[in-house]
């Protein structure tokens, strides 16, 4: 083994030995180029293996070349996302620590800036309660502390000195960086889902479809991951029926309510949270992986399409299909239903049920509060509903509603 491969990989111990054994064999031999390829890939880190696995397994003649380790930085350093967060967990330990200094200050204040730009609403709003105040706030503290500025006329209000020397000044901005740092400092609570917030923004990685990489030969192993995330998905949904608000109807439990957006909502966001990490997307295409026959569609961005998921592990649907599509053709069907009762609607209502029919798929309860709103105010709102249902608005909303979210 050359000494240039050996010195990417300190220390020299039986893992990483081991590592180099599988990215860089040292008995590997190069092969005799085979005529034309119909792609050369220069650079096996991640987008190289993924590119080169994906044509070779579509059948296309495949050359990869790498002159270091096989699988890039994610592979033998560290992804971009793994080095932000640990980057970040030290920032957070010195903080507790009370190792103050003005790069922690600037670069805490940074780093707490660009997270409250990148999170959801209701994390912001879970942070802000566990802090006494927003991240933005925080940030701007930090930024204060650091301000030369502020921090000569600090120091001259604690000295009463217009020139003041230098130990007050490096002791007024030790006083300045620590009560800057102080609510971050004394809040481990704090400390601990600023972490875990973190983590969620840099999940970049997919964990369902990684190569596993054995010696040159590269496999995707992706079956074997679809397994154990479906697998996983089902054992917590399983031990987590009793928390899981709305959804223990489809544990054959009686007289449980049917699940809520707001029910779905907090599901999707506790299972997006470390150890699991899981998104609607992830767990479908686990799924479609296992068994592309049984499953239709894609879950896209529709967050109802998390009732699809849960019915489809727990077995109480056959086939994975997106929620909308399901409330689709139950509508069909309440139509049909409608129409062999000698029901019929004119084309105004007939949009109306479009628009009753489409809130119901993407947020699985309405009322007539919700006729105000967008896209109903766009088509005469309330007043317009009542103009073409008259009496029969109120048990309609109720109909469609056991019809469709059910």
């Amino acid at each position: 083994m050359s000494a240039s491969v050996q010195s990417l990989v300190l220390p020299d111990d039986e893992h990483n030995r081991m590592l180099v054994a599988n990215v860089h064999p040292p008995d590997w031999l190069n092969p005799e180029p085979a005529g034309r390829y119909n792609m050369v890939v220069v650079g096996a880190g991640t987008a190289g293996l993924i590119t080169a696995v994906v044509a070779a397994g579509l059948g296309a003649k495949v050359a990869l070349i790498e002159r270091h380790l096989m699988g890039g930085d994610c592979l033998n350093v560290g992804c971009v996302p793994s080095k932000a967060l640990i980057r970040s967990a030290k920032l957070l330990h010195q903080a507790r620590l009370g190792h103050v200094s003005e790069d922690l200050v600037s670069s805490l204040a940074s780093r707490l800036t660009r997270l409250d730009g990148r999170i959801a609403a209701d994390d912001r709003e879970r942070l802000e309660e566990i802090a006494g105040s927003s991240l933005s706030d925080l940030a701007h503290q930090m930024v204060d502390a650091i301000d030369p500025d502020r921090q000569l006329a600090q120091v001259q209000m604690d000295s009463g000195a217009a020139a003041p020397d230098e130990a007050a000044v490096e002791a007024t901005k030790k006083k300045m960086f620590e009560q800057a740092l102080l609510p971050i400092a004394s809040n481990p609570e704090l400390c601990d889902e600023l972490e875990n917030v973190q983590r969620s923004v840099e999940q970049m990685i997919d964990e369902i479809s990684q190569d596993t990489i054995t010696r040159a030969d590269f496999v995707v192993d992706a079956e074997s991951r679809a397994q154990q995330t479906v697998e996983s998905f089902r054992q917590y949904l399983e031990d987590n029926q009793d928390e899981i608000a709305g959804f223990q109807v489809y544990f054959s439990k009686p007289y449980a309510q049917r699940p809520t957006y707001a029910d779905i909502k907090a599901l999707a966001d506790a299972i997006s949270k470390p150890p699991h990490s899981w998104t609607a997307e992830k767990l479908w295409d686990a799924y479609e992986t296992l068994d592309d026959s049984k499953v239709r569609g894609s879950a896209g961005t529709v967050l109802t399409n998390l009732v699809s998921l849960v019915r489809f592990a727990l077995g109480v649907d056959d086939q994975l299909e997106p929620w909308p599509q399901r409330v689709q053709e139950r509508f069909d069907a309440w139509m049909l239903q409608q129409l062999q009762d000698g029901r019929t609607f004119t084309e105004g209502q007939t949009e109306w049920l479009g628009l009753i029919r489409d809130h119901l798929a993407a947020s699985l309860s309405i009322d007539l509060v919700e006729l105000q709103d967008p896209p109903f105010s766009q088509h005469g709102g309330l007043f317009k509903a009542r103009e073409l249902f008259g009496n029969d608005l109120d048990s309609i909303l109720v109909d469609l509603t056991k019809a469709l979210a059910a």
